[in-house]
């Protein structure tokens, strides 16, 4: 992966409870929306949109399996919406709603 891809993802990463807009992203590593979105394709197979998505989902996942934080929280903290859009992405992405990681946990 190229550096502008790396820096790209690590600026996600460090910025998931904020609105992210592929515009957004794209003015940050110094590149047009359009650059941007044919740097994701060509090295992800995905648009800028879909691995800030991921990435989210994600950071929800882990959150949901290694902390106690309530849905809600969890949402926020990763840049969802709320818990009902990120429930709607779990289901999509993982084919299970996100309470569900709790189920039979201690």
């Amino acid at each position: 992966r190229s550096d502008r891809l790396q820096t790209a993802l690590e600026y996600v990463r460090n910025n998931l409870a904020r609105p992210l807009t592929v515009e957004h992203l794209a003015d940050a590593v110094h590149l047009s929306t359009r650059q941007l979105n044919r740097l994701f394709l060509a090295e992800t197979g995905k648009t800028p949109a879909r691995a800030i998505e991921g990435l989210r989902l994600e950071s929800a996942r882990l959150m949901i399996e290694q902390s106690r934080l309530s849905l809600d929280v969890i949402a926020r903290e990763s840049g969802f919406r709320d818990r009902r859009h990120m429930r709607d992405v779990f289901m999509r992405g993982y084919g299970i709603p996100p309470q569900s990681l709790r189920t039979g946990r201690n």
